[in-house]
């Protein structure tokens, strides 16, 4: 997908978020805490792709990321992994919506409530989990070239 294909689908599912939230749709998608605020890639839940079972939003951090760099200058030179980040799903199974990301946001009552205002999800049907994936830091032993040495 192009760049500007890439600008107007974000433009499309921004859209389509605006009118969910007006109806109150809880929303699925990826997010970062960046300078204190919660930056989303973000849709209503019941357009979102489904893989067994799990409503998932339309992009993964490594590639939203490529797209956020060309709108904001200044987090060029930045992984997406340089800042706390997130993912919040709908697992249709158990009927709840899932929240993963680092210890640091699942165990912050503030920003829980960020969370679940910007994705607009309900709260007695909403789960926070802390998942390593999300955690900034990488033990160097998983650091290390996987070719059976260690020097």
């Amino acid at each position: 997908m192009s760049a500007n294909q890439q600008i107007k689908a974000a433009h499309a599912r921004n859209l389509a978020v605006q009118r969910s939230r007006l109806a109150s749709m809880p929303e699925v998608g990826i997010f970062w805490l960046i300078d204190n605020k919660l930056v989303a890639d973000s849709i209503p839940w019941r357009q979102a792709d489904v893989y067994g079972g799990f409503y998932s939003g339309k992009n993964d951090h490594a590639t939203f990321w490529t797209t956020l760099q060309r709108l904001m200058p200044q987090w060029k030179g930045n992984e997406y992994t340089d800042f706390p980040r997130g993912r919040v799903l709908f697992d249709s199974k158990d009927e709840v919506f899932l929240v993963y990301s680092s210890r640091g946001i699942v165990n912050s009552q503030d920003l829980k409530k960020l969370i679940l205002a910007e994705f607009n999800l309900p709260m007695a049907a909403t789960k926070f989990a802390a998942d390593y994936h999300y955690e900034n830091a990488i033990p160097p032993t998983l650091d290390e070239d996987f070719d059976g040495s260690h020097a």
